[in-house]
């Protein structure tokens, strides 16, 4: 319970640091600036799945299955060198062609911001691993002082550029000494690891992670393309209403992202103990519920309350929108066998939902706009959900308890789907409260939630 609150503590900083930096940002940049500075963080995102070589997953199923804390600081070292030498590769052909990589993006790219990105990934990526390494040893303290320094010392180095006048270009490159001063802190244990550097465990380690790099462009695909393709088909205006549903819809990552950073290092660590693994499974499935539910009665009354009358359509897209998320999370959590060998089956399921997407969004977005979106999503992120299940209990069967999970999931979607009938700041605060409170007495009552003084000993 401890390293959950830390991995929440941290998270909530960095938010905080991220809200306060939006109006700064927003004033300085014009909005040419800012939709430049927008493409570049997706085109980061993009290129930090592909540079990490999957490398944190890895990590967690090989250092987390090693017998001896050697055998697991060898396997974290091994990572890092893979991932040095590799970005290193990479990174070269990205700075001999950045004039022409920057003409080929939208915006006001120009060659040094591509330049200063490709420099980004080194540091980056390595940064990656050693805060996985951290997260592996259940060093959450360790870990949120790292990022909530590096998080102060770019938001300073960030309000230096963009007052001095240096706009987008600046902040990629404050980006990059950000990065290199907490590199720079990791570096002597890097370089104490020489001697460990083993050509076999790495090519254990790329073979592994080879496939989720395909896997996570898959779910790029799956959650990102709605709003590109939303765009060309019913124009940016409404497709903002729906956007801004996504935006209050996606806090549900951020709300059930302490429990992922808690157990997903640790998961493979009690491999043995099926029915601790099954519960604590079962608990995040619950919990990515609880949080959408919470997001969607929250964000509503926010919108109802605070949002331009120009967007209040946001309301009626949030329910489903954040129905989406606890798919996504549930198929993510139960997948757990699926990481225990060869990772290829997760890429060809990644990419055949995005595939699925592709081909669903082409017939239903021209015929019901977002709602053919939403539609799409929810079907295609329930398969997915479906399939990593089964083929994961293949793997590793784990005991869950299908009645009682099948009973909240139903309730959950009545609860959900009740918000659509409040209208008012009366039935949000008190039928939606209720129906929250009610919703954890039921996962307390099927004994999904330990009790309070299990959860305050641990």
């Amino acid at each position: 319970m401890k390293q959950i609150v830390y991995y929440g503590i941290g998270l909530v900083i960095a938010k905080l640091v991220a809200i306060f930096m939006l109006p700064i940002m927003t004033g300085i940049l014009s909005p040419a600036e800012y939709g430049t500075l927008e493409i570049l963080q997706t085109f980061i995102n993009i290129l930090l799945t592909i540079f990490c070589l999957g490398q944190g997953d890895a990590i967690f199923r090989f250092g987390g299955m090693a017998s001896t804390k050697q055998a697991m600081d060898s396997i974290c070292l091994n990572a890092g060198f893979l991932v040095f030498s590799s970005n290193l590769f990479l990174c070269i052909p990205m700075i001999l062609f950045a004039s022409q990589i920057s003409s080929m993006l939208p915006g006001n790219t120009n060659s040094w911001q591509i330049v200063y990105l490709a420099l980004l990934m080194i540091p980056s990526n390595i940064l990656v691993v050693q805060l996985d390494w951290l997260r592996l040893q259940e060093n959450a303290l360790a870990f949120v002082w790292t990022n909530v320094i590096r998080t102060f010392i770019q938001a300073g180095l960030v309000l230096i550029v963009l007052y001095a006048g240096y706009g987008v270009t600046g902040i990629m490159f404050v980006s990059v000494i950000s990065n290199v001063l907490i590199f720079l802190y990791f570096l002597p244990t890097q370089l104490k690891g020489l001697s460990q550097v083993d050509l076999n465990i790495q090519k254990r380690l790329f073979l592994y992670g080879i496939p989720l790099i395909f896997a996570g462009l898959g779910d790029f695909v799956i959650m990102s393309l709605d709003i590109w393709w939303l765009g060309y088909a019913i124009g940016a205006a409404e497709m903002a209403k729906f956007a801004l549903a996504m935006k209050f819809a996606m806090v549900t990552l951020f709300l059930i992202q302490p429990f992922t950073m808690w157990w997903y290092p640790k998961r493979f660590k009690y491999i043995n103990h099926r029915d601790y693994c099954a519960k604590t499974t079962e608990l995040g499935v619950i919990l990515g519920m609880i949080c959408a539910f919470s997001v969607t009665l929250g964000g509503s009354l926010f919108v109802h309350l605070f949002i331009s009358k120009n967007y209040q359509d946001a309301i009626l897209y949030l329910p489903l929108c954040a129905f989406i998320f606890p798919l996504k999370i549930a198929g993510d959590i139960m997948s757990m066998g699926l990481f225990l060998e060869k990772t290829k089956k997760i890429m060809w399921i990644n990419n055949m939902v995005a595939v699925l997407t592709m081909i669903g969004f082409y017939f239903s977005i021209p015929l019901w706009h977002v709602w053919g979106a939403l539609y799409i999503l929810c079907s295609v992120l329930c398969l997915r959900w479906l399939i990593f299940f089964y083929y994961s209990q293949k793997e590793l069967y784990l005991p869950y308890r299908y009645l009682r999970l099948g009973l909240f999931i139903v309730v959950y979607a009545v609860c959900q789907s009740s918000i659509w009938l409040m209208g008012t700041v009366t039935a949000y605060v008190i039928y939606g409260g209720g129906l929250w409170l009610f919703l954890i007495a039921i996962a307390y009552y099927l004994k999904f939630i330990p009790p309070l003084t299990v959860l305050l000993k641990s």
